[in-house]
C-alpha cells in the first residue's frame, strides 16, 4: 500500500465513522466536541484499521541490489545446487524494497526466490516494461539458482495486465502469472496456440471496475483450454493481503507441474 492509498483509506474510514456518529448524535451538538470525536476516530483508524508494514527481514535473508536497481531477496546461505521457482513482482509506480517486505511471507513459505522489477510501471510503454522484465529474468537465471521452468510474474491493476501480456507473449520463458484487479488491454496479437503451457490466476473484487474484464478473460481462457483460476473477493479495486498471493502462487506451482502440452 503506497502513501496515497494509506491516506485514502484513513479518509474513507474517518468519513464512515463520522457519518455514523452524526446520524446517532451521541450528544455531540457542540462543534468542538465533534472535532474532538473526529480526531479520536482518526487516531483509532490509523492504529487499528491500517496494517503496519514489516521493515525487518526474516533471519537468514538479505536483499541484494541488481543492475537497473532491481532487487532480489536472497538466503544468506543459499544452496546454489537447488533450483527453485521465482516470483517477479511488479508495482504500478515501479518496484521498491517495500514490495520485497510485502511478499516476504509468500517467498519464505513456498521456498521461492523473490525479485522486484524497478523499471516496469503504469503509463509507460508495454514493450519497455516487457524488456525490463525479460532482462531481469535472464540475469536472475544466470546469477541465482532459479528453475527456468518455474518463473512467475505478479502484478496489480495495470501491472497485472502487464504480467498477463508478458507471460502470454513469452510462454517459453514464463510459466504463469498472478493478476490482481488487472485488465485485458494487453491481450492482443497473442499466438494462443503457443501459450497452452501458461497458467494464470486471476483475482478481482466484487466491486472492481475491472471485474467484467476478468470474467471475460476467464471465458476466453476456458475456450482456449488454458489453465486458469478466477477468484472474486469482497471489496473494490484494491490490493489484497499476502495470503491472497500465497494461495495463487501455491496453485500456480502445483498446476504448472502438470504436463498440459
Amino acid at each position: 500500500m503506497n502513501l496515497e492509498s494509506y491516506f485514502a483509506r484513513i479518509y474513507s474510514l474517518l468519513m464512515c465513522k463520522a457519518s455514523f456518529i452524526k446520524s446517532h448524535h451521541y450528544g455531540c451538538d457542540n462543534p468542538f466536541s465533534k472535532i474532538s470525536v473526529a480526531i479520536v476516530v482518526l487516531i483509532i483508524s490509523t492504529a487499528l484499521s491500517v496494517p503496519a508494514f514489516s521493515q525487518e527481514l526474516p533471519k537468514g535473508y538479505h536483499i541484494e541490489t541488481l543492475p537497473d536497481s532491481n532487487l532480489v531477496l536472497v538466503e544468506n546461505e543459499l544452496d546454489y545446487s537447488l533450483q527453485r521457482p521465482l516470483l517477479i513482482v511488479l508495482h504500478c509506480e515501479g518496484g521498491t524494497a517495500q514490495d520485497i517486505y510485502d511478499n516476504i511471507a509468500v517467498a519464505e513459505s513456498l521456498g521461492w526466490m523473490l525479485a522486484v522489477a524497478k523499471g516496469p510501471r503504469n503509463h509507460r510503454s508495454t514493450l519497455l516494461n516487457t524488456n525490463d522484465i525479460l532482462n531481469l529474468a535472464d540475469y536472475l537465471k544466470e546469477a541465482y539458482p532459479v528453475d527456468p521452468d518455474k518463473i512467475f510474474i505478479f502484478g496489480f491493476s495495470g501491472m497485472g495486465a502487464q504480467a498477463l501480456y508478458t507471460v502470454f507473449d513469452y510462454p517459453h520463458l514464463f510459466a504463469g502469472a498472478v493478476s490482481t484487479c488487472g485488465h485485458s488491454g494487453g491481450l492482443t496479437n497473442i499466438q494462443w496456440d503457443k501459450a497452452k503451457n501458461v497458467c494464470v490466476y486471476l483475482i478481482t473484487r466484487q466491486k472492481d471496475w475491472n471485474r467484467q474484464q476478468n470474467e471475460t478473460m476467464s471465458r476466453l481462457f476456458d475456450s482456449l483450454d488454458i489453465r486458469f483460476r478466477l477468484e472474486i473477493t469482497p471489496g473494490e479495486h484494491e490490493e489484497g493481503p499476502p495470503e491472497e498471493c500465497y494461495r495463487a502462487c501455491e496453485w500456480l506451482n502445483a498446476v504448472s507441474s502438470m504436463d498440459w502440452r
